[in-house]
């Protein structure tokens, strides 16, 4: 099982780059992501970062983990522009870039960016659209510079089976968070069901698809550093599942019950 971290553009700039390179020491991280919205969609009198700025300090201050925006959003990017980003942030930290998009399920940002919502079937049109024109743009020779290992890693977020369809034809990774306040059986449910429909449809592809998982409790009622034991009980279930990689927020007691964290845990684990 792989492991990565996705933290919140929220805090000051200070306690973010400390942040970052505080997990970026830890060598059971191989990951660490920032949410990319306009506000945060929760609390929305909360400051809130920029997430392709936080990039390019991210990729400043660590030396080793892989780095993204979990995930991008098809509402406020244009592929052109985004693509250009994304080639120069992965020059910046010297090919470390994950690039991951999604449809955009925030109201909120759908409003601040004035853009369409319309309904599901001809929003995954225009995302399939928008990723196509992702893939298109990122292998083009005339394009310059290009991406520093020839190609930058495409993670497609989301729940949907449209987004399941557009991840077995183009993505490298398919990243789930699941649900919405679902119970820890009906979230490893879904997952491994889900996870056996993308199995079907990378075999009419062709492609092999990293299985990723993003586990927040508001998601699935998960608590897996309440101790050393329900970690591997919560990692070992998720492995069943067909997941080969979890995401996790920092901090660990983000939106988490009271006294289900165990203190100092998590760095314990992946020291």
């Amino acid at each position: 099982m792989n492991f990565g971290v996705l933290t919140l553009p929220n805090a000051p700039w200070r306690e973010l780059v400390e942040t970052w390179r505080k997990l970026d020491a830890l060598a059971g991280i191989e990951s660490i992501w920032v949410a990319d919205h306009l506000a945060n969609p929760y609390r929305r009198e909360q400051q809130w970062f920029d997430g392709w700025t936080c990039l390019t300090m991210l990729a400043h201050a660590t030396e080793r983990v892989r780095i993204g925006t979990l995930v991008s959003p098809m509402t406020f990017h244009n592929p052109a522009s985004l693509v250009k980003a994304a080639v120069s942030v992965d020059h910046l930290s010297s090919g470390r870039l994950e690039l991951a998009v999604g449809s955009g399920g925030s109201g909120y940002d759908q409003a601040l960016a004035q853009a369409e919502s319309g309904d599901p079937q001809s929003r995954a049109a225009r995302f399939e659209g928008f990723v196509a024109r992702l893939v298109d743009l990122i292998a083009r020779e005339d394009l310059r510079p290009r991406p520093v290992h020839g190609r930058i890693p495409l993670t497609i977020g989301g729940n949907s089976r449209a987004v399941r369809r557009i991840a077995a034809r183009h993505a490298d990774r398919w990243n789930t968070y699941v649900g919405w306040q679902l119970a820890p059986e009906e979230g490893r449910r879904l997952t491994a069901e889900r996870n056996a429909e993308l199995d079907e449809l990378c075999d009419v592809s062709g492609r092999t698809v990293l299985r990723s998982a993003l586990i927040g409790h508001s998601f699935v009622h998960e608590t897996p550093f309440r101790s050393r034991e329900a970690f591997e009980e919560f990692v070992a279930a998720y492995e069943a599942a067909g997941v080969e990689e979890l995401i996790l927020y920092w901090p660990p007691e983000f939106a988490m019950p009271d006294g289900a964290v165990e203190p100092r845990l998590f760095e314990q684990l992946f020291a």
